[in-house]
C-alpha cells in the first residue's frame, strides 16, 4: 500500500512539474518572439572617448501562477562616446541567445537640444538597427528603430521619457501570416541613479505596443487587452 501511494504521489508531482514546465516554455518562446527588447541603452551622450559597459534585466509583466511577475529578459551592452553629442552603442540579447536566437542591436545617440531651463527637457535621438538570426532554421530578420528621448538632469540623477518606435519591414509573420502592423511604438519612463562615481543604476517602466491587440496565450498586464506593461532594471559601469 505504501509503495502504491508513493508511486501515485510521484506520478502526480511529475505531471504538475511537466505542466508548469511546458507552460513556462510556451511563455518564454512567445515573449521572446513578441517582446524581445531591452530598456533604453543610452539617453544622454557620453563624454568624448568615454567607454561604458552594462547589463539589463526585466521584461513585460505577466499574470502567472496567481501573481504578476516580470519576464526575465537579459542583455549586455557597451557604449563609446564619439564626441560630446554622439555616442555609439551595441548590445547582445542573452535570453534570446539561450533559446537559439541571435539578437544584436547597434545604434547612435545624438543630442539635438540642450535646454537652458531646468524644467524643460533636453532632447536626444537614437536610430538603432536590430538584427535577429534564428539558428533553428537560418531565418534572418532586420528591424530599424528610432527613439526620441526627453530627459532632465539633477544631481546624481537623470529622469527620462522615451518614445521608442520599431518598424517591421517584413510582409509576412513567422508562420506566413500577412503582416498587418508595420509600426510598433513603446513608451518608456525611467531614471538613471548614480550611487557611485563610476556606476549608474537604471529603473524603467514601459508600455509595450499599446495599440496592438494581444492574441497570444500569454496573459500580459495591460489595458483593454492591448500591449503589455513592463519593468526593467539595469546597471552600467564607466571604464
Amino acid at each position: 500500500m505504501e509503495r502504491w501511494c508513493n508511486t501515485c504521489l510521484r506520478i502526480i508531482l511529475n505531471e504538475i512539474i511537466m505542466k508548469h514546465f511546458l507552460k513556462i516554455l510556451v511563455v518564454i518562446v512567445v515573449v521572446i518572439q513578441l517582446f524581445s527588447c531591452a530598456p533604453t541603452r543610452i539617453v544622454k551622450p557620453l563624454p568624448a572617448k568615454q567607454k561604458t559597459v552594462g547589463a539589463t534585466f526585466g521584461g513585460p509583466l505577466l499574470h502567472f501562477a496567481g501573481a504578476i511577475v516580470p519576464f526575465p529578459l537579459t542583455s549586455l551592452y557597451g557604449a563609446y562616446g564619439i564626441d560630446s553629442t554622439n555616442t555609439l552603442f551595441g548590445g547582445l540579447h542573452t535570453t534570446s541567445l539561450a533559446f537559439a536566437d541571435l539578437h544584436l542591436d547597434i545604434g547612435v545617440v545624438h543630442n539635438v537640444y540642450t535646454s537652458s531651463n531646468a524644467y524643460m527637457p533636453n532632447i536626444s535621438l537614437s536610430p538603432t538597427f536590430n538584427f535577429i538570426y534564428a539558428f533553428r532554421d537560418g531565418e534572418r530578420r532586420f528591424y530599424p528603430q528610432i527613439d526620441i528621448n526627453f530627459y532632465w538632469e539633477r544631481t546624481n540623477k537623470l529622469f527620462y521619457f522615451t518614445s521608442s518606435n520599431w518598424f517591421i519591414l517584413d510582409k509576412t509573420k513567422a508562420h506566413g501570416e500577412l503582416q498587418q502592423q508595420h509600426w510598433l511604438p513603446t513608451f518608456n519612463l525611467g531614471t538613471f541613479l548614480r550611487l557611485h562615481k563610476k556606476v549608474n543604476y537604471q529603473i524603467e517602466l514601459r508600455y509595450l505596443a499599446p495599440f496592438t491587440q494581444n492574441n497570444s496565450v500569454v496573459d500580459y498586464l495591460n489595458i483593454n487587452n492591448h500591449g503589455a506593461f513592463g519593468i526593467y532594471f539595469g546597471m552600467n559601469i564607466k571604464l
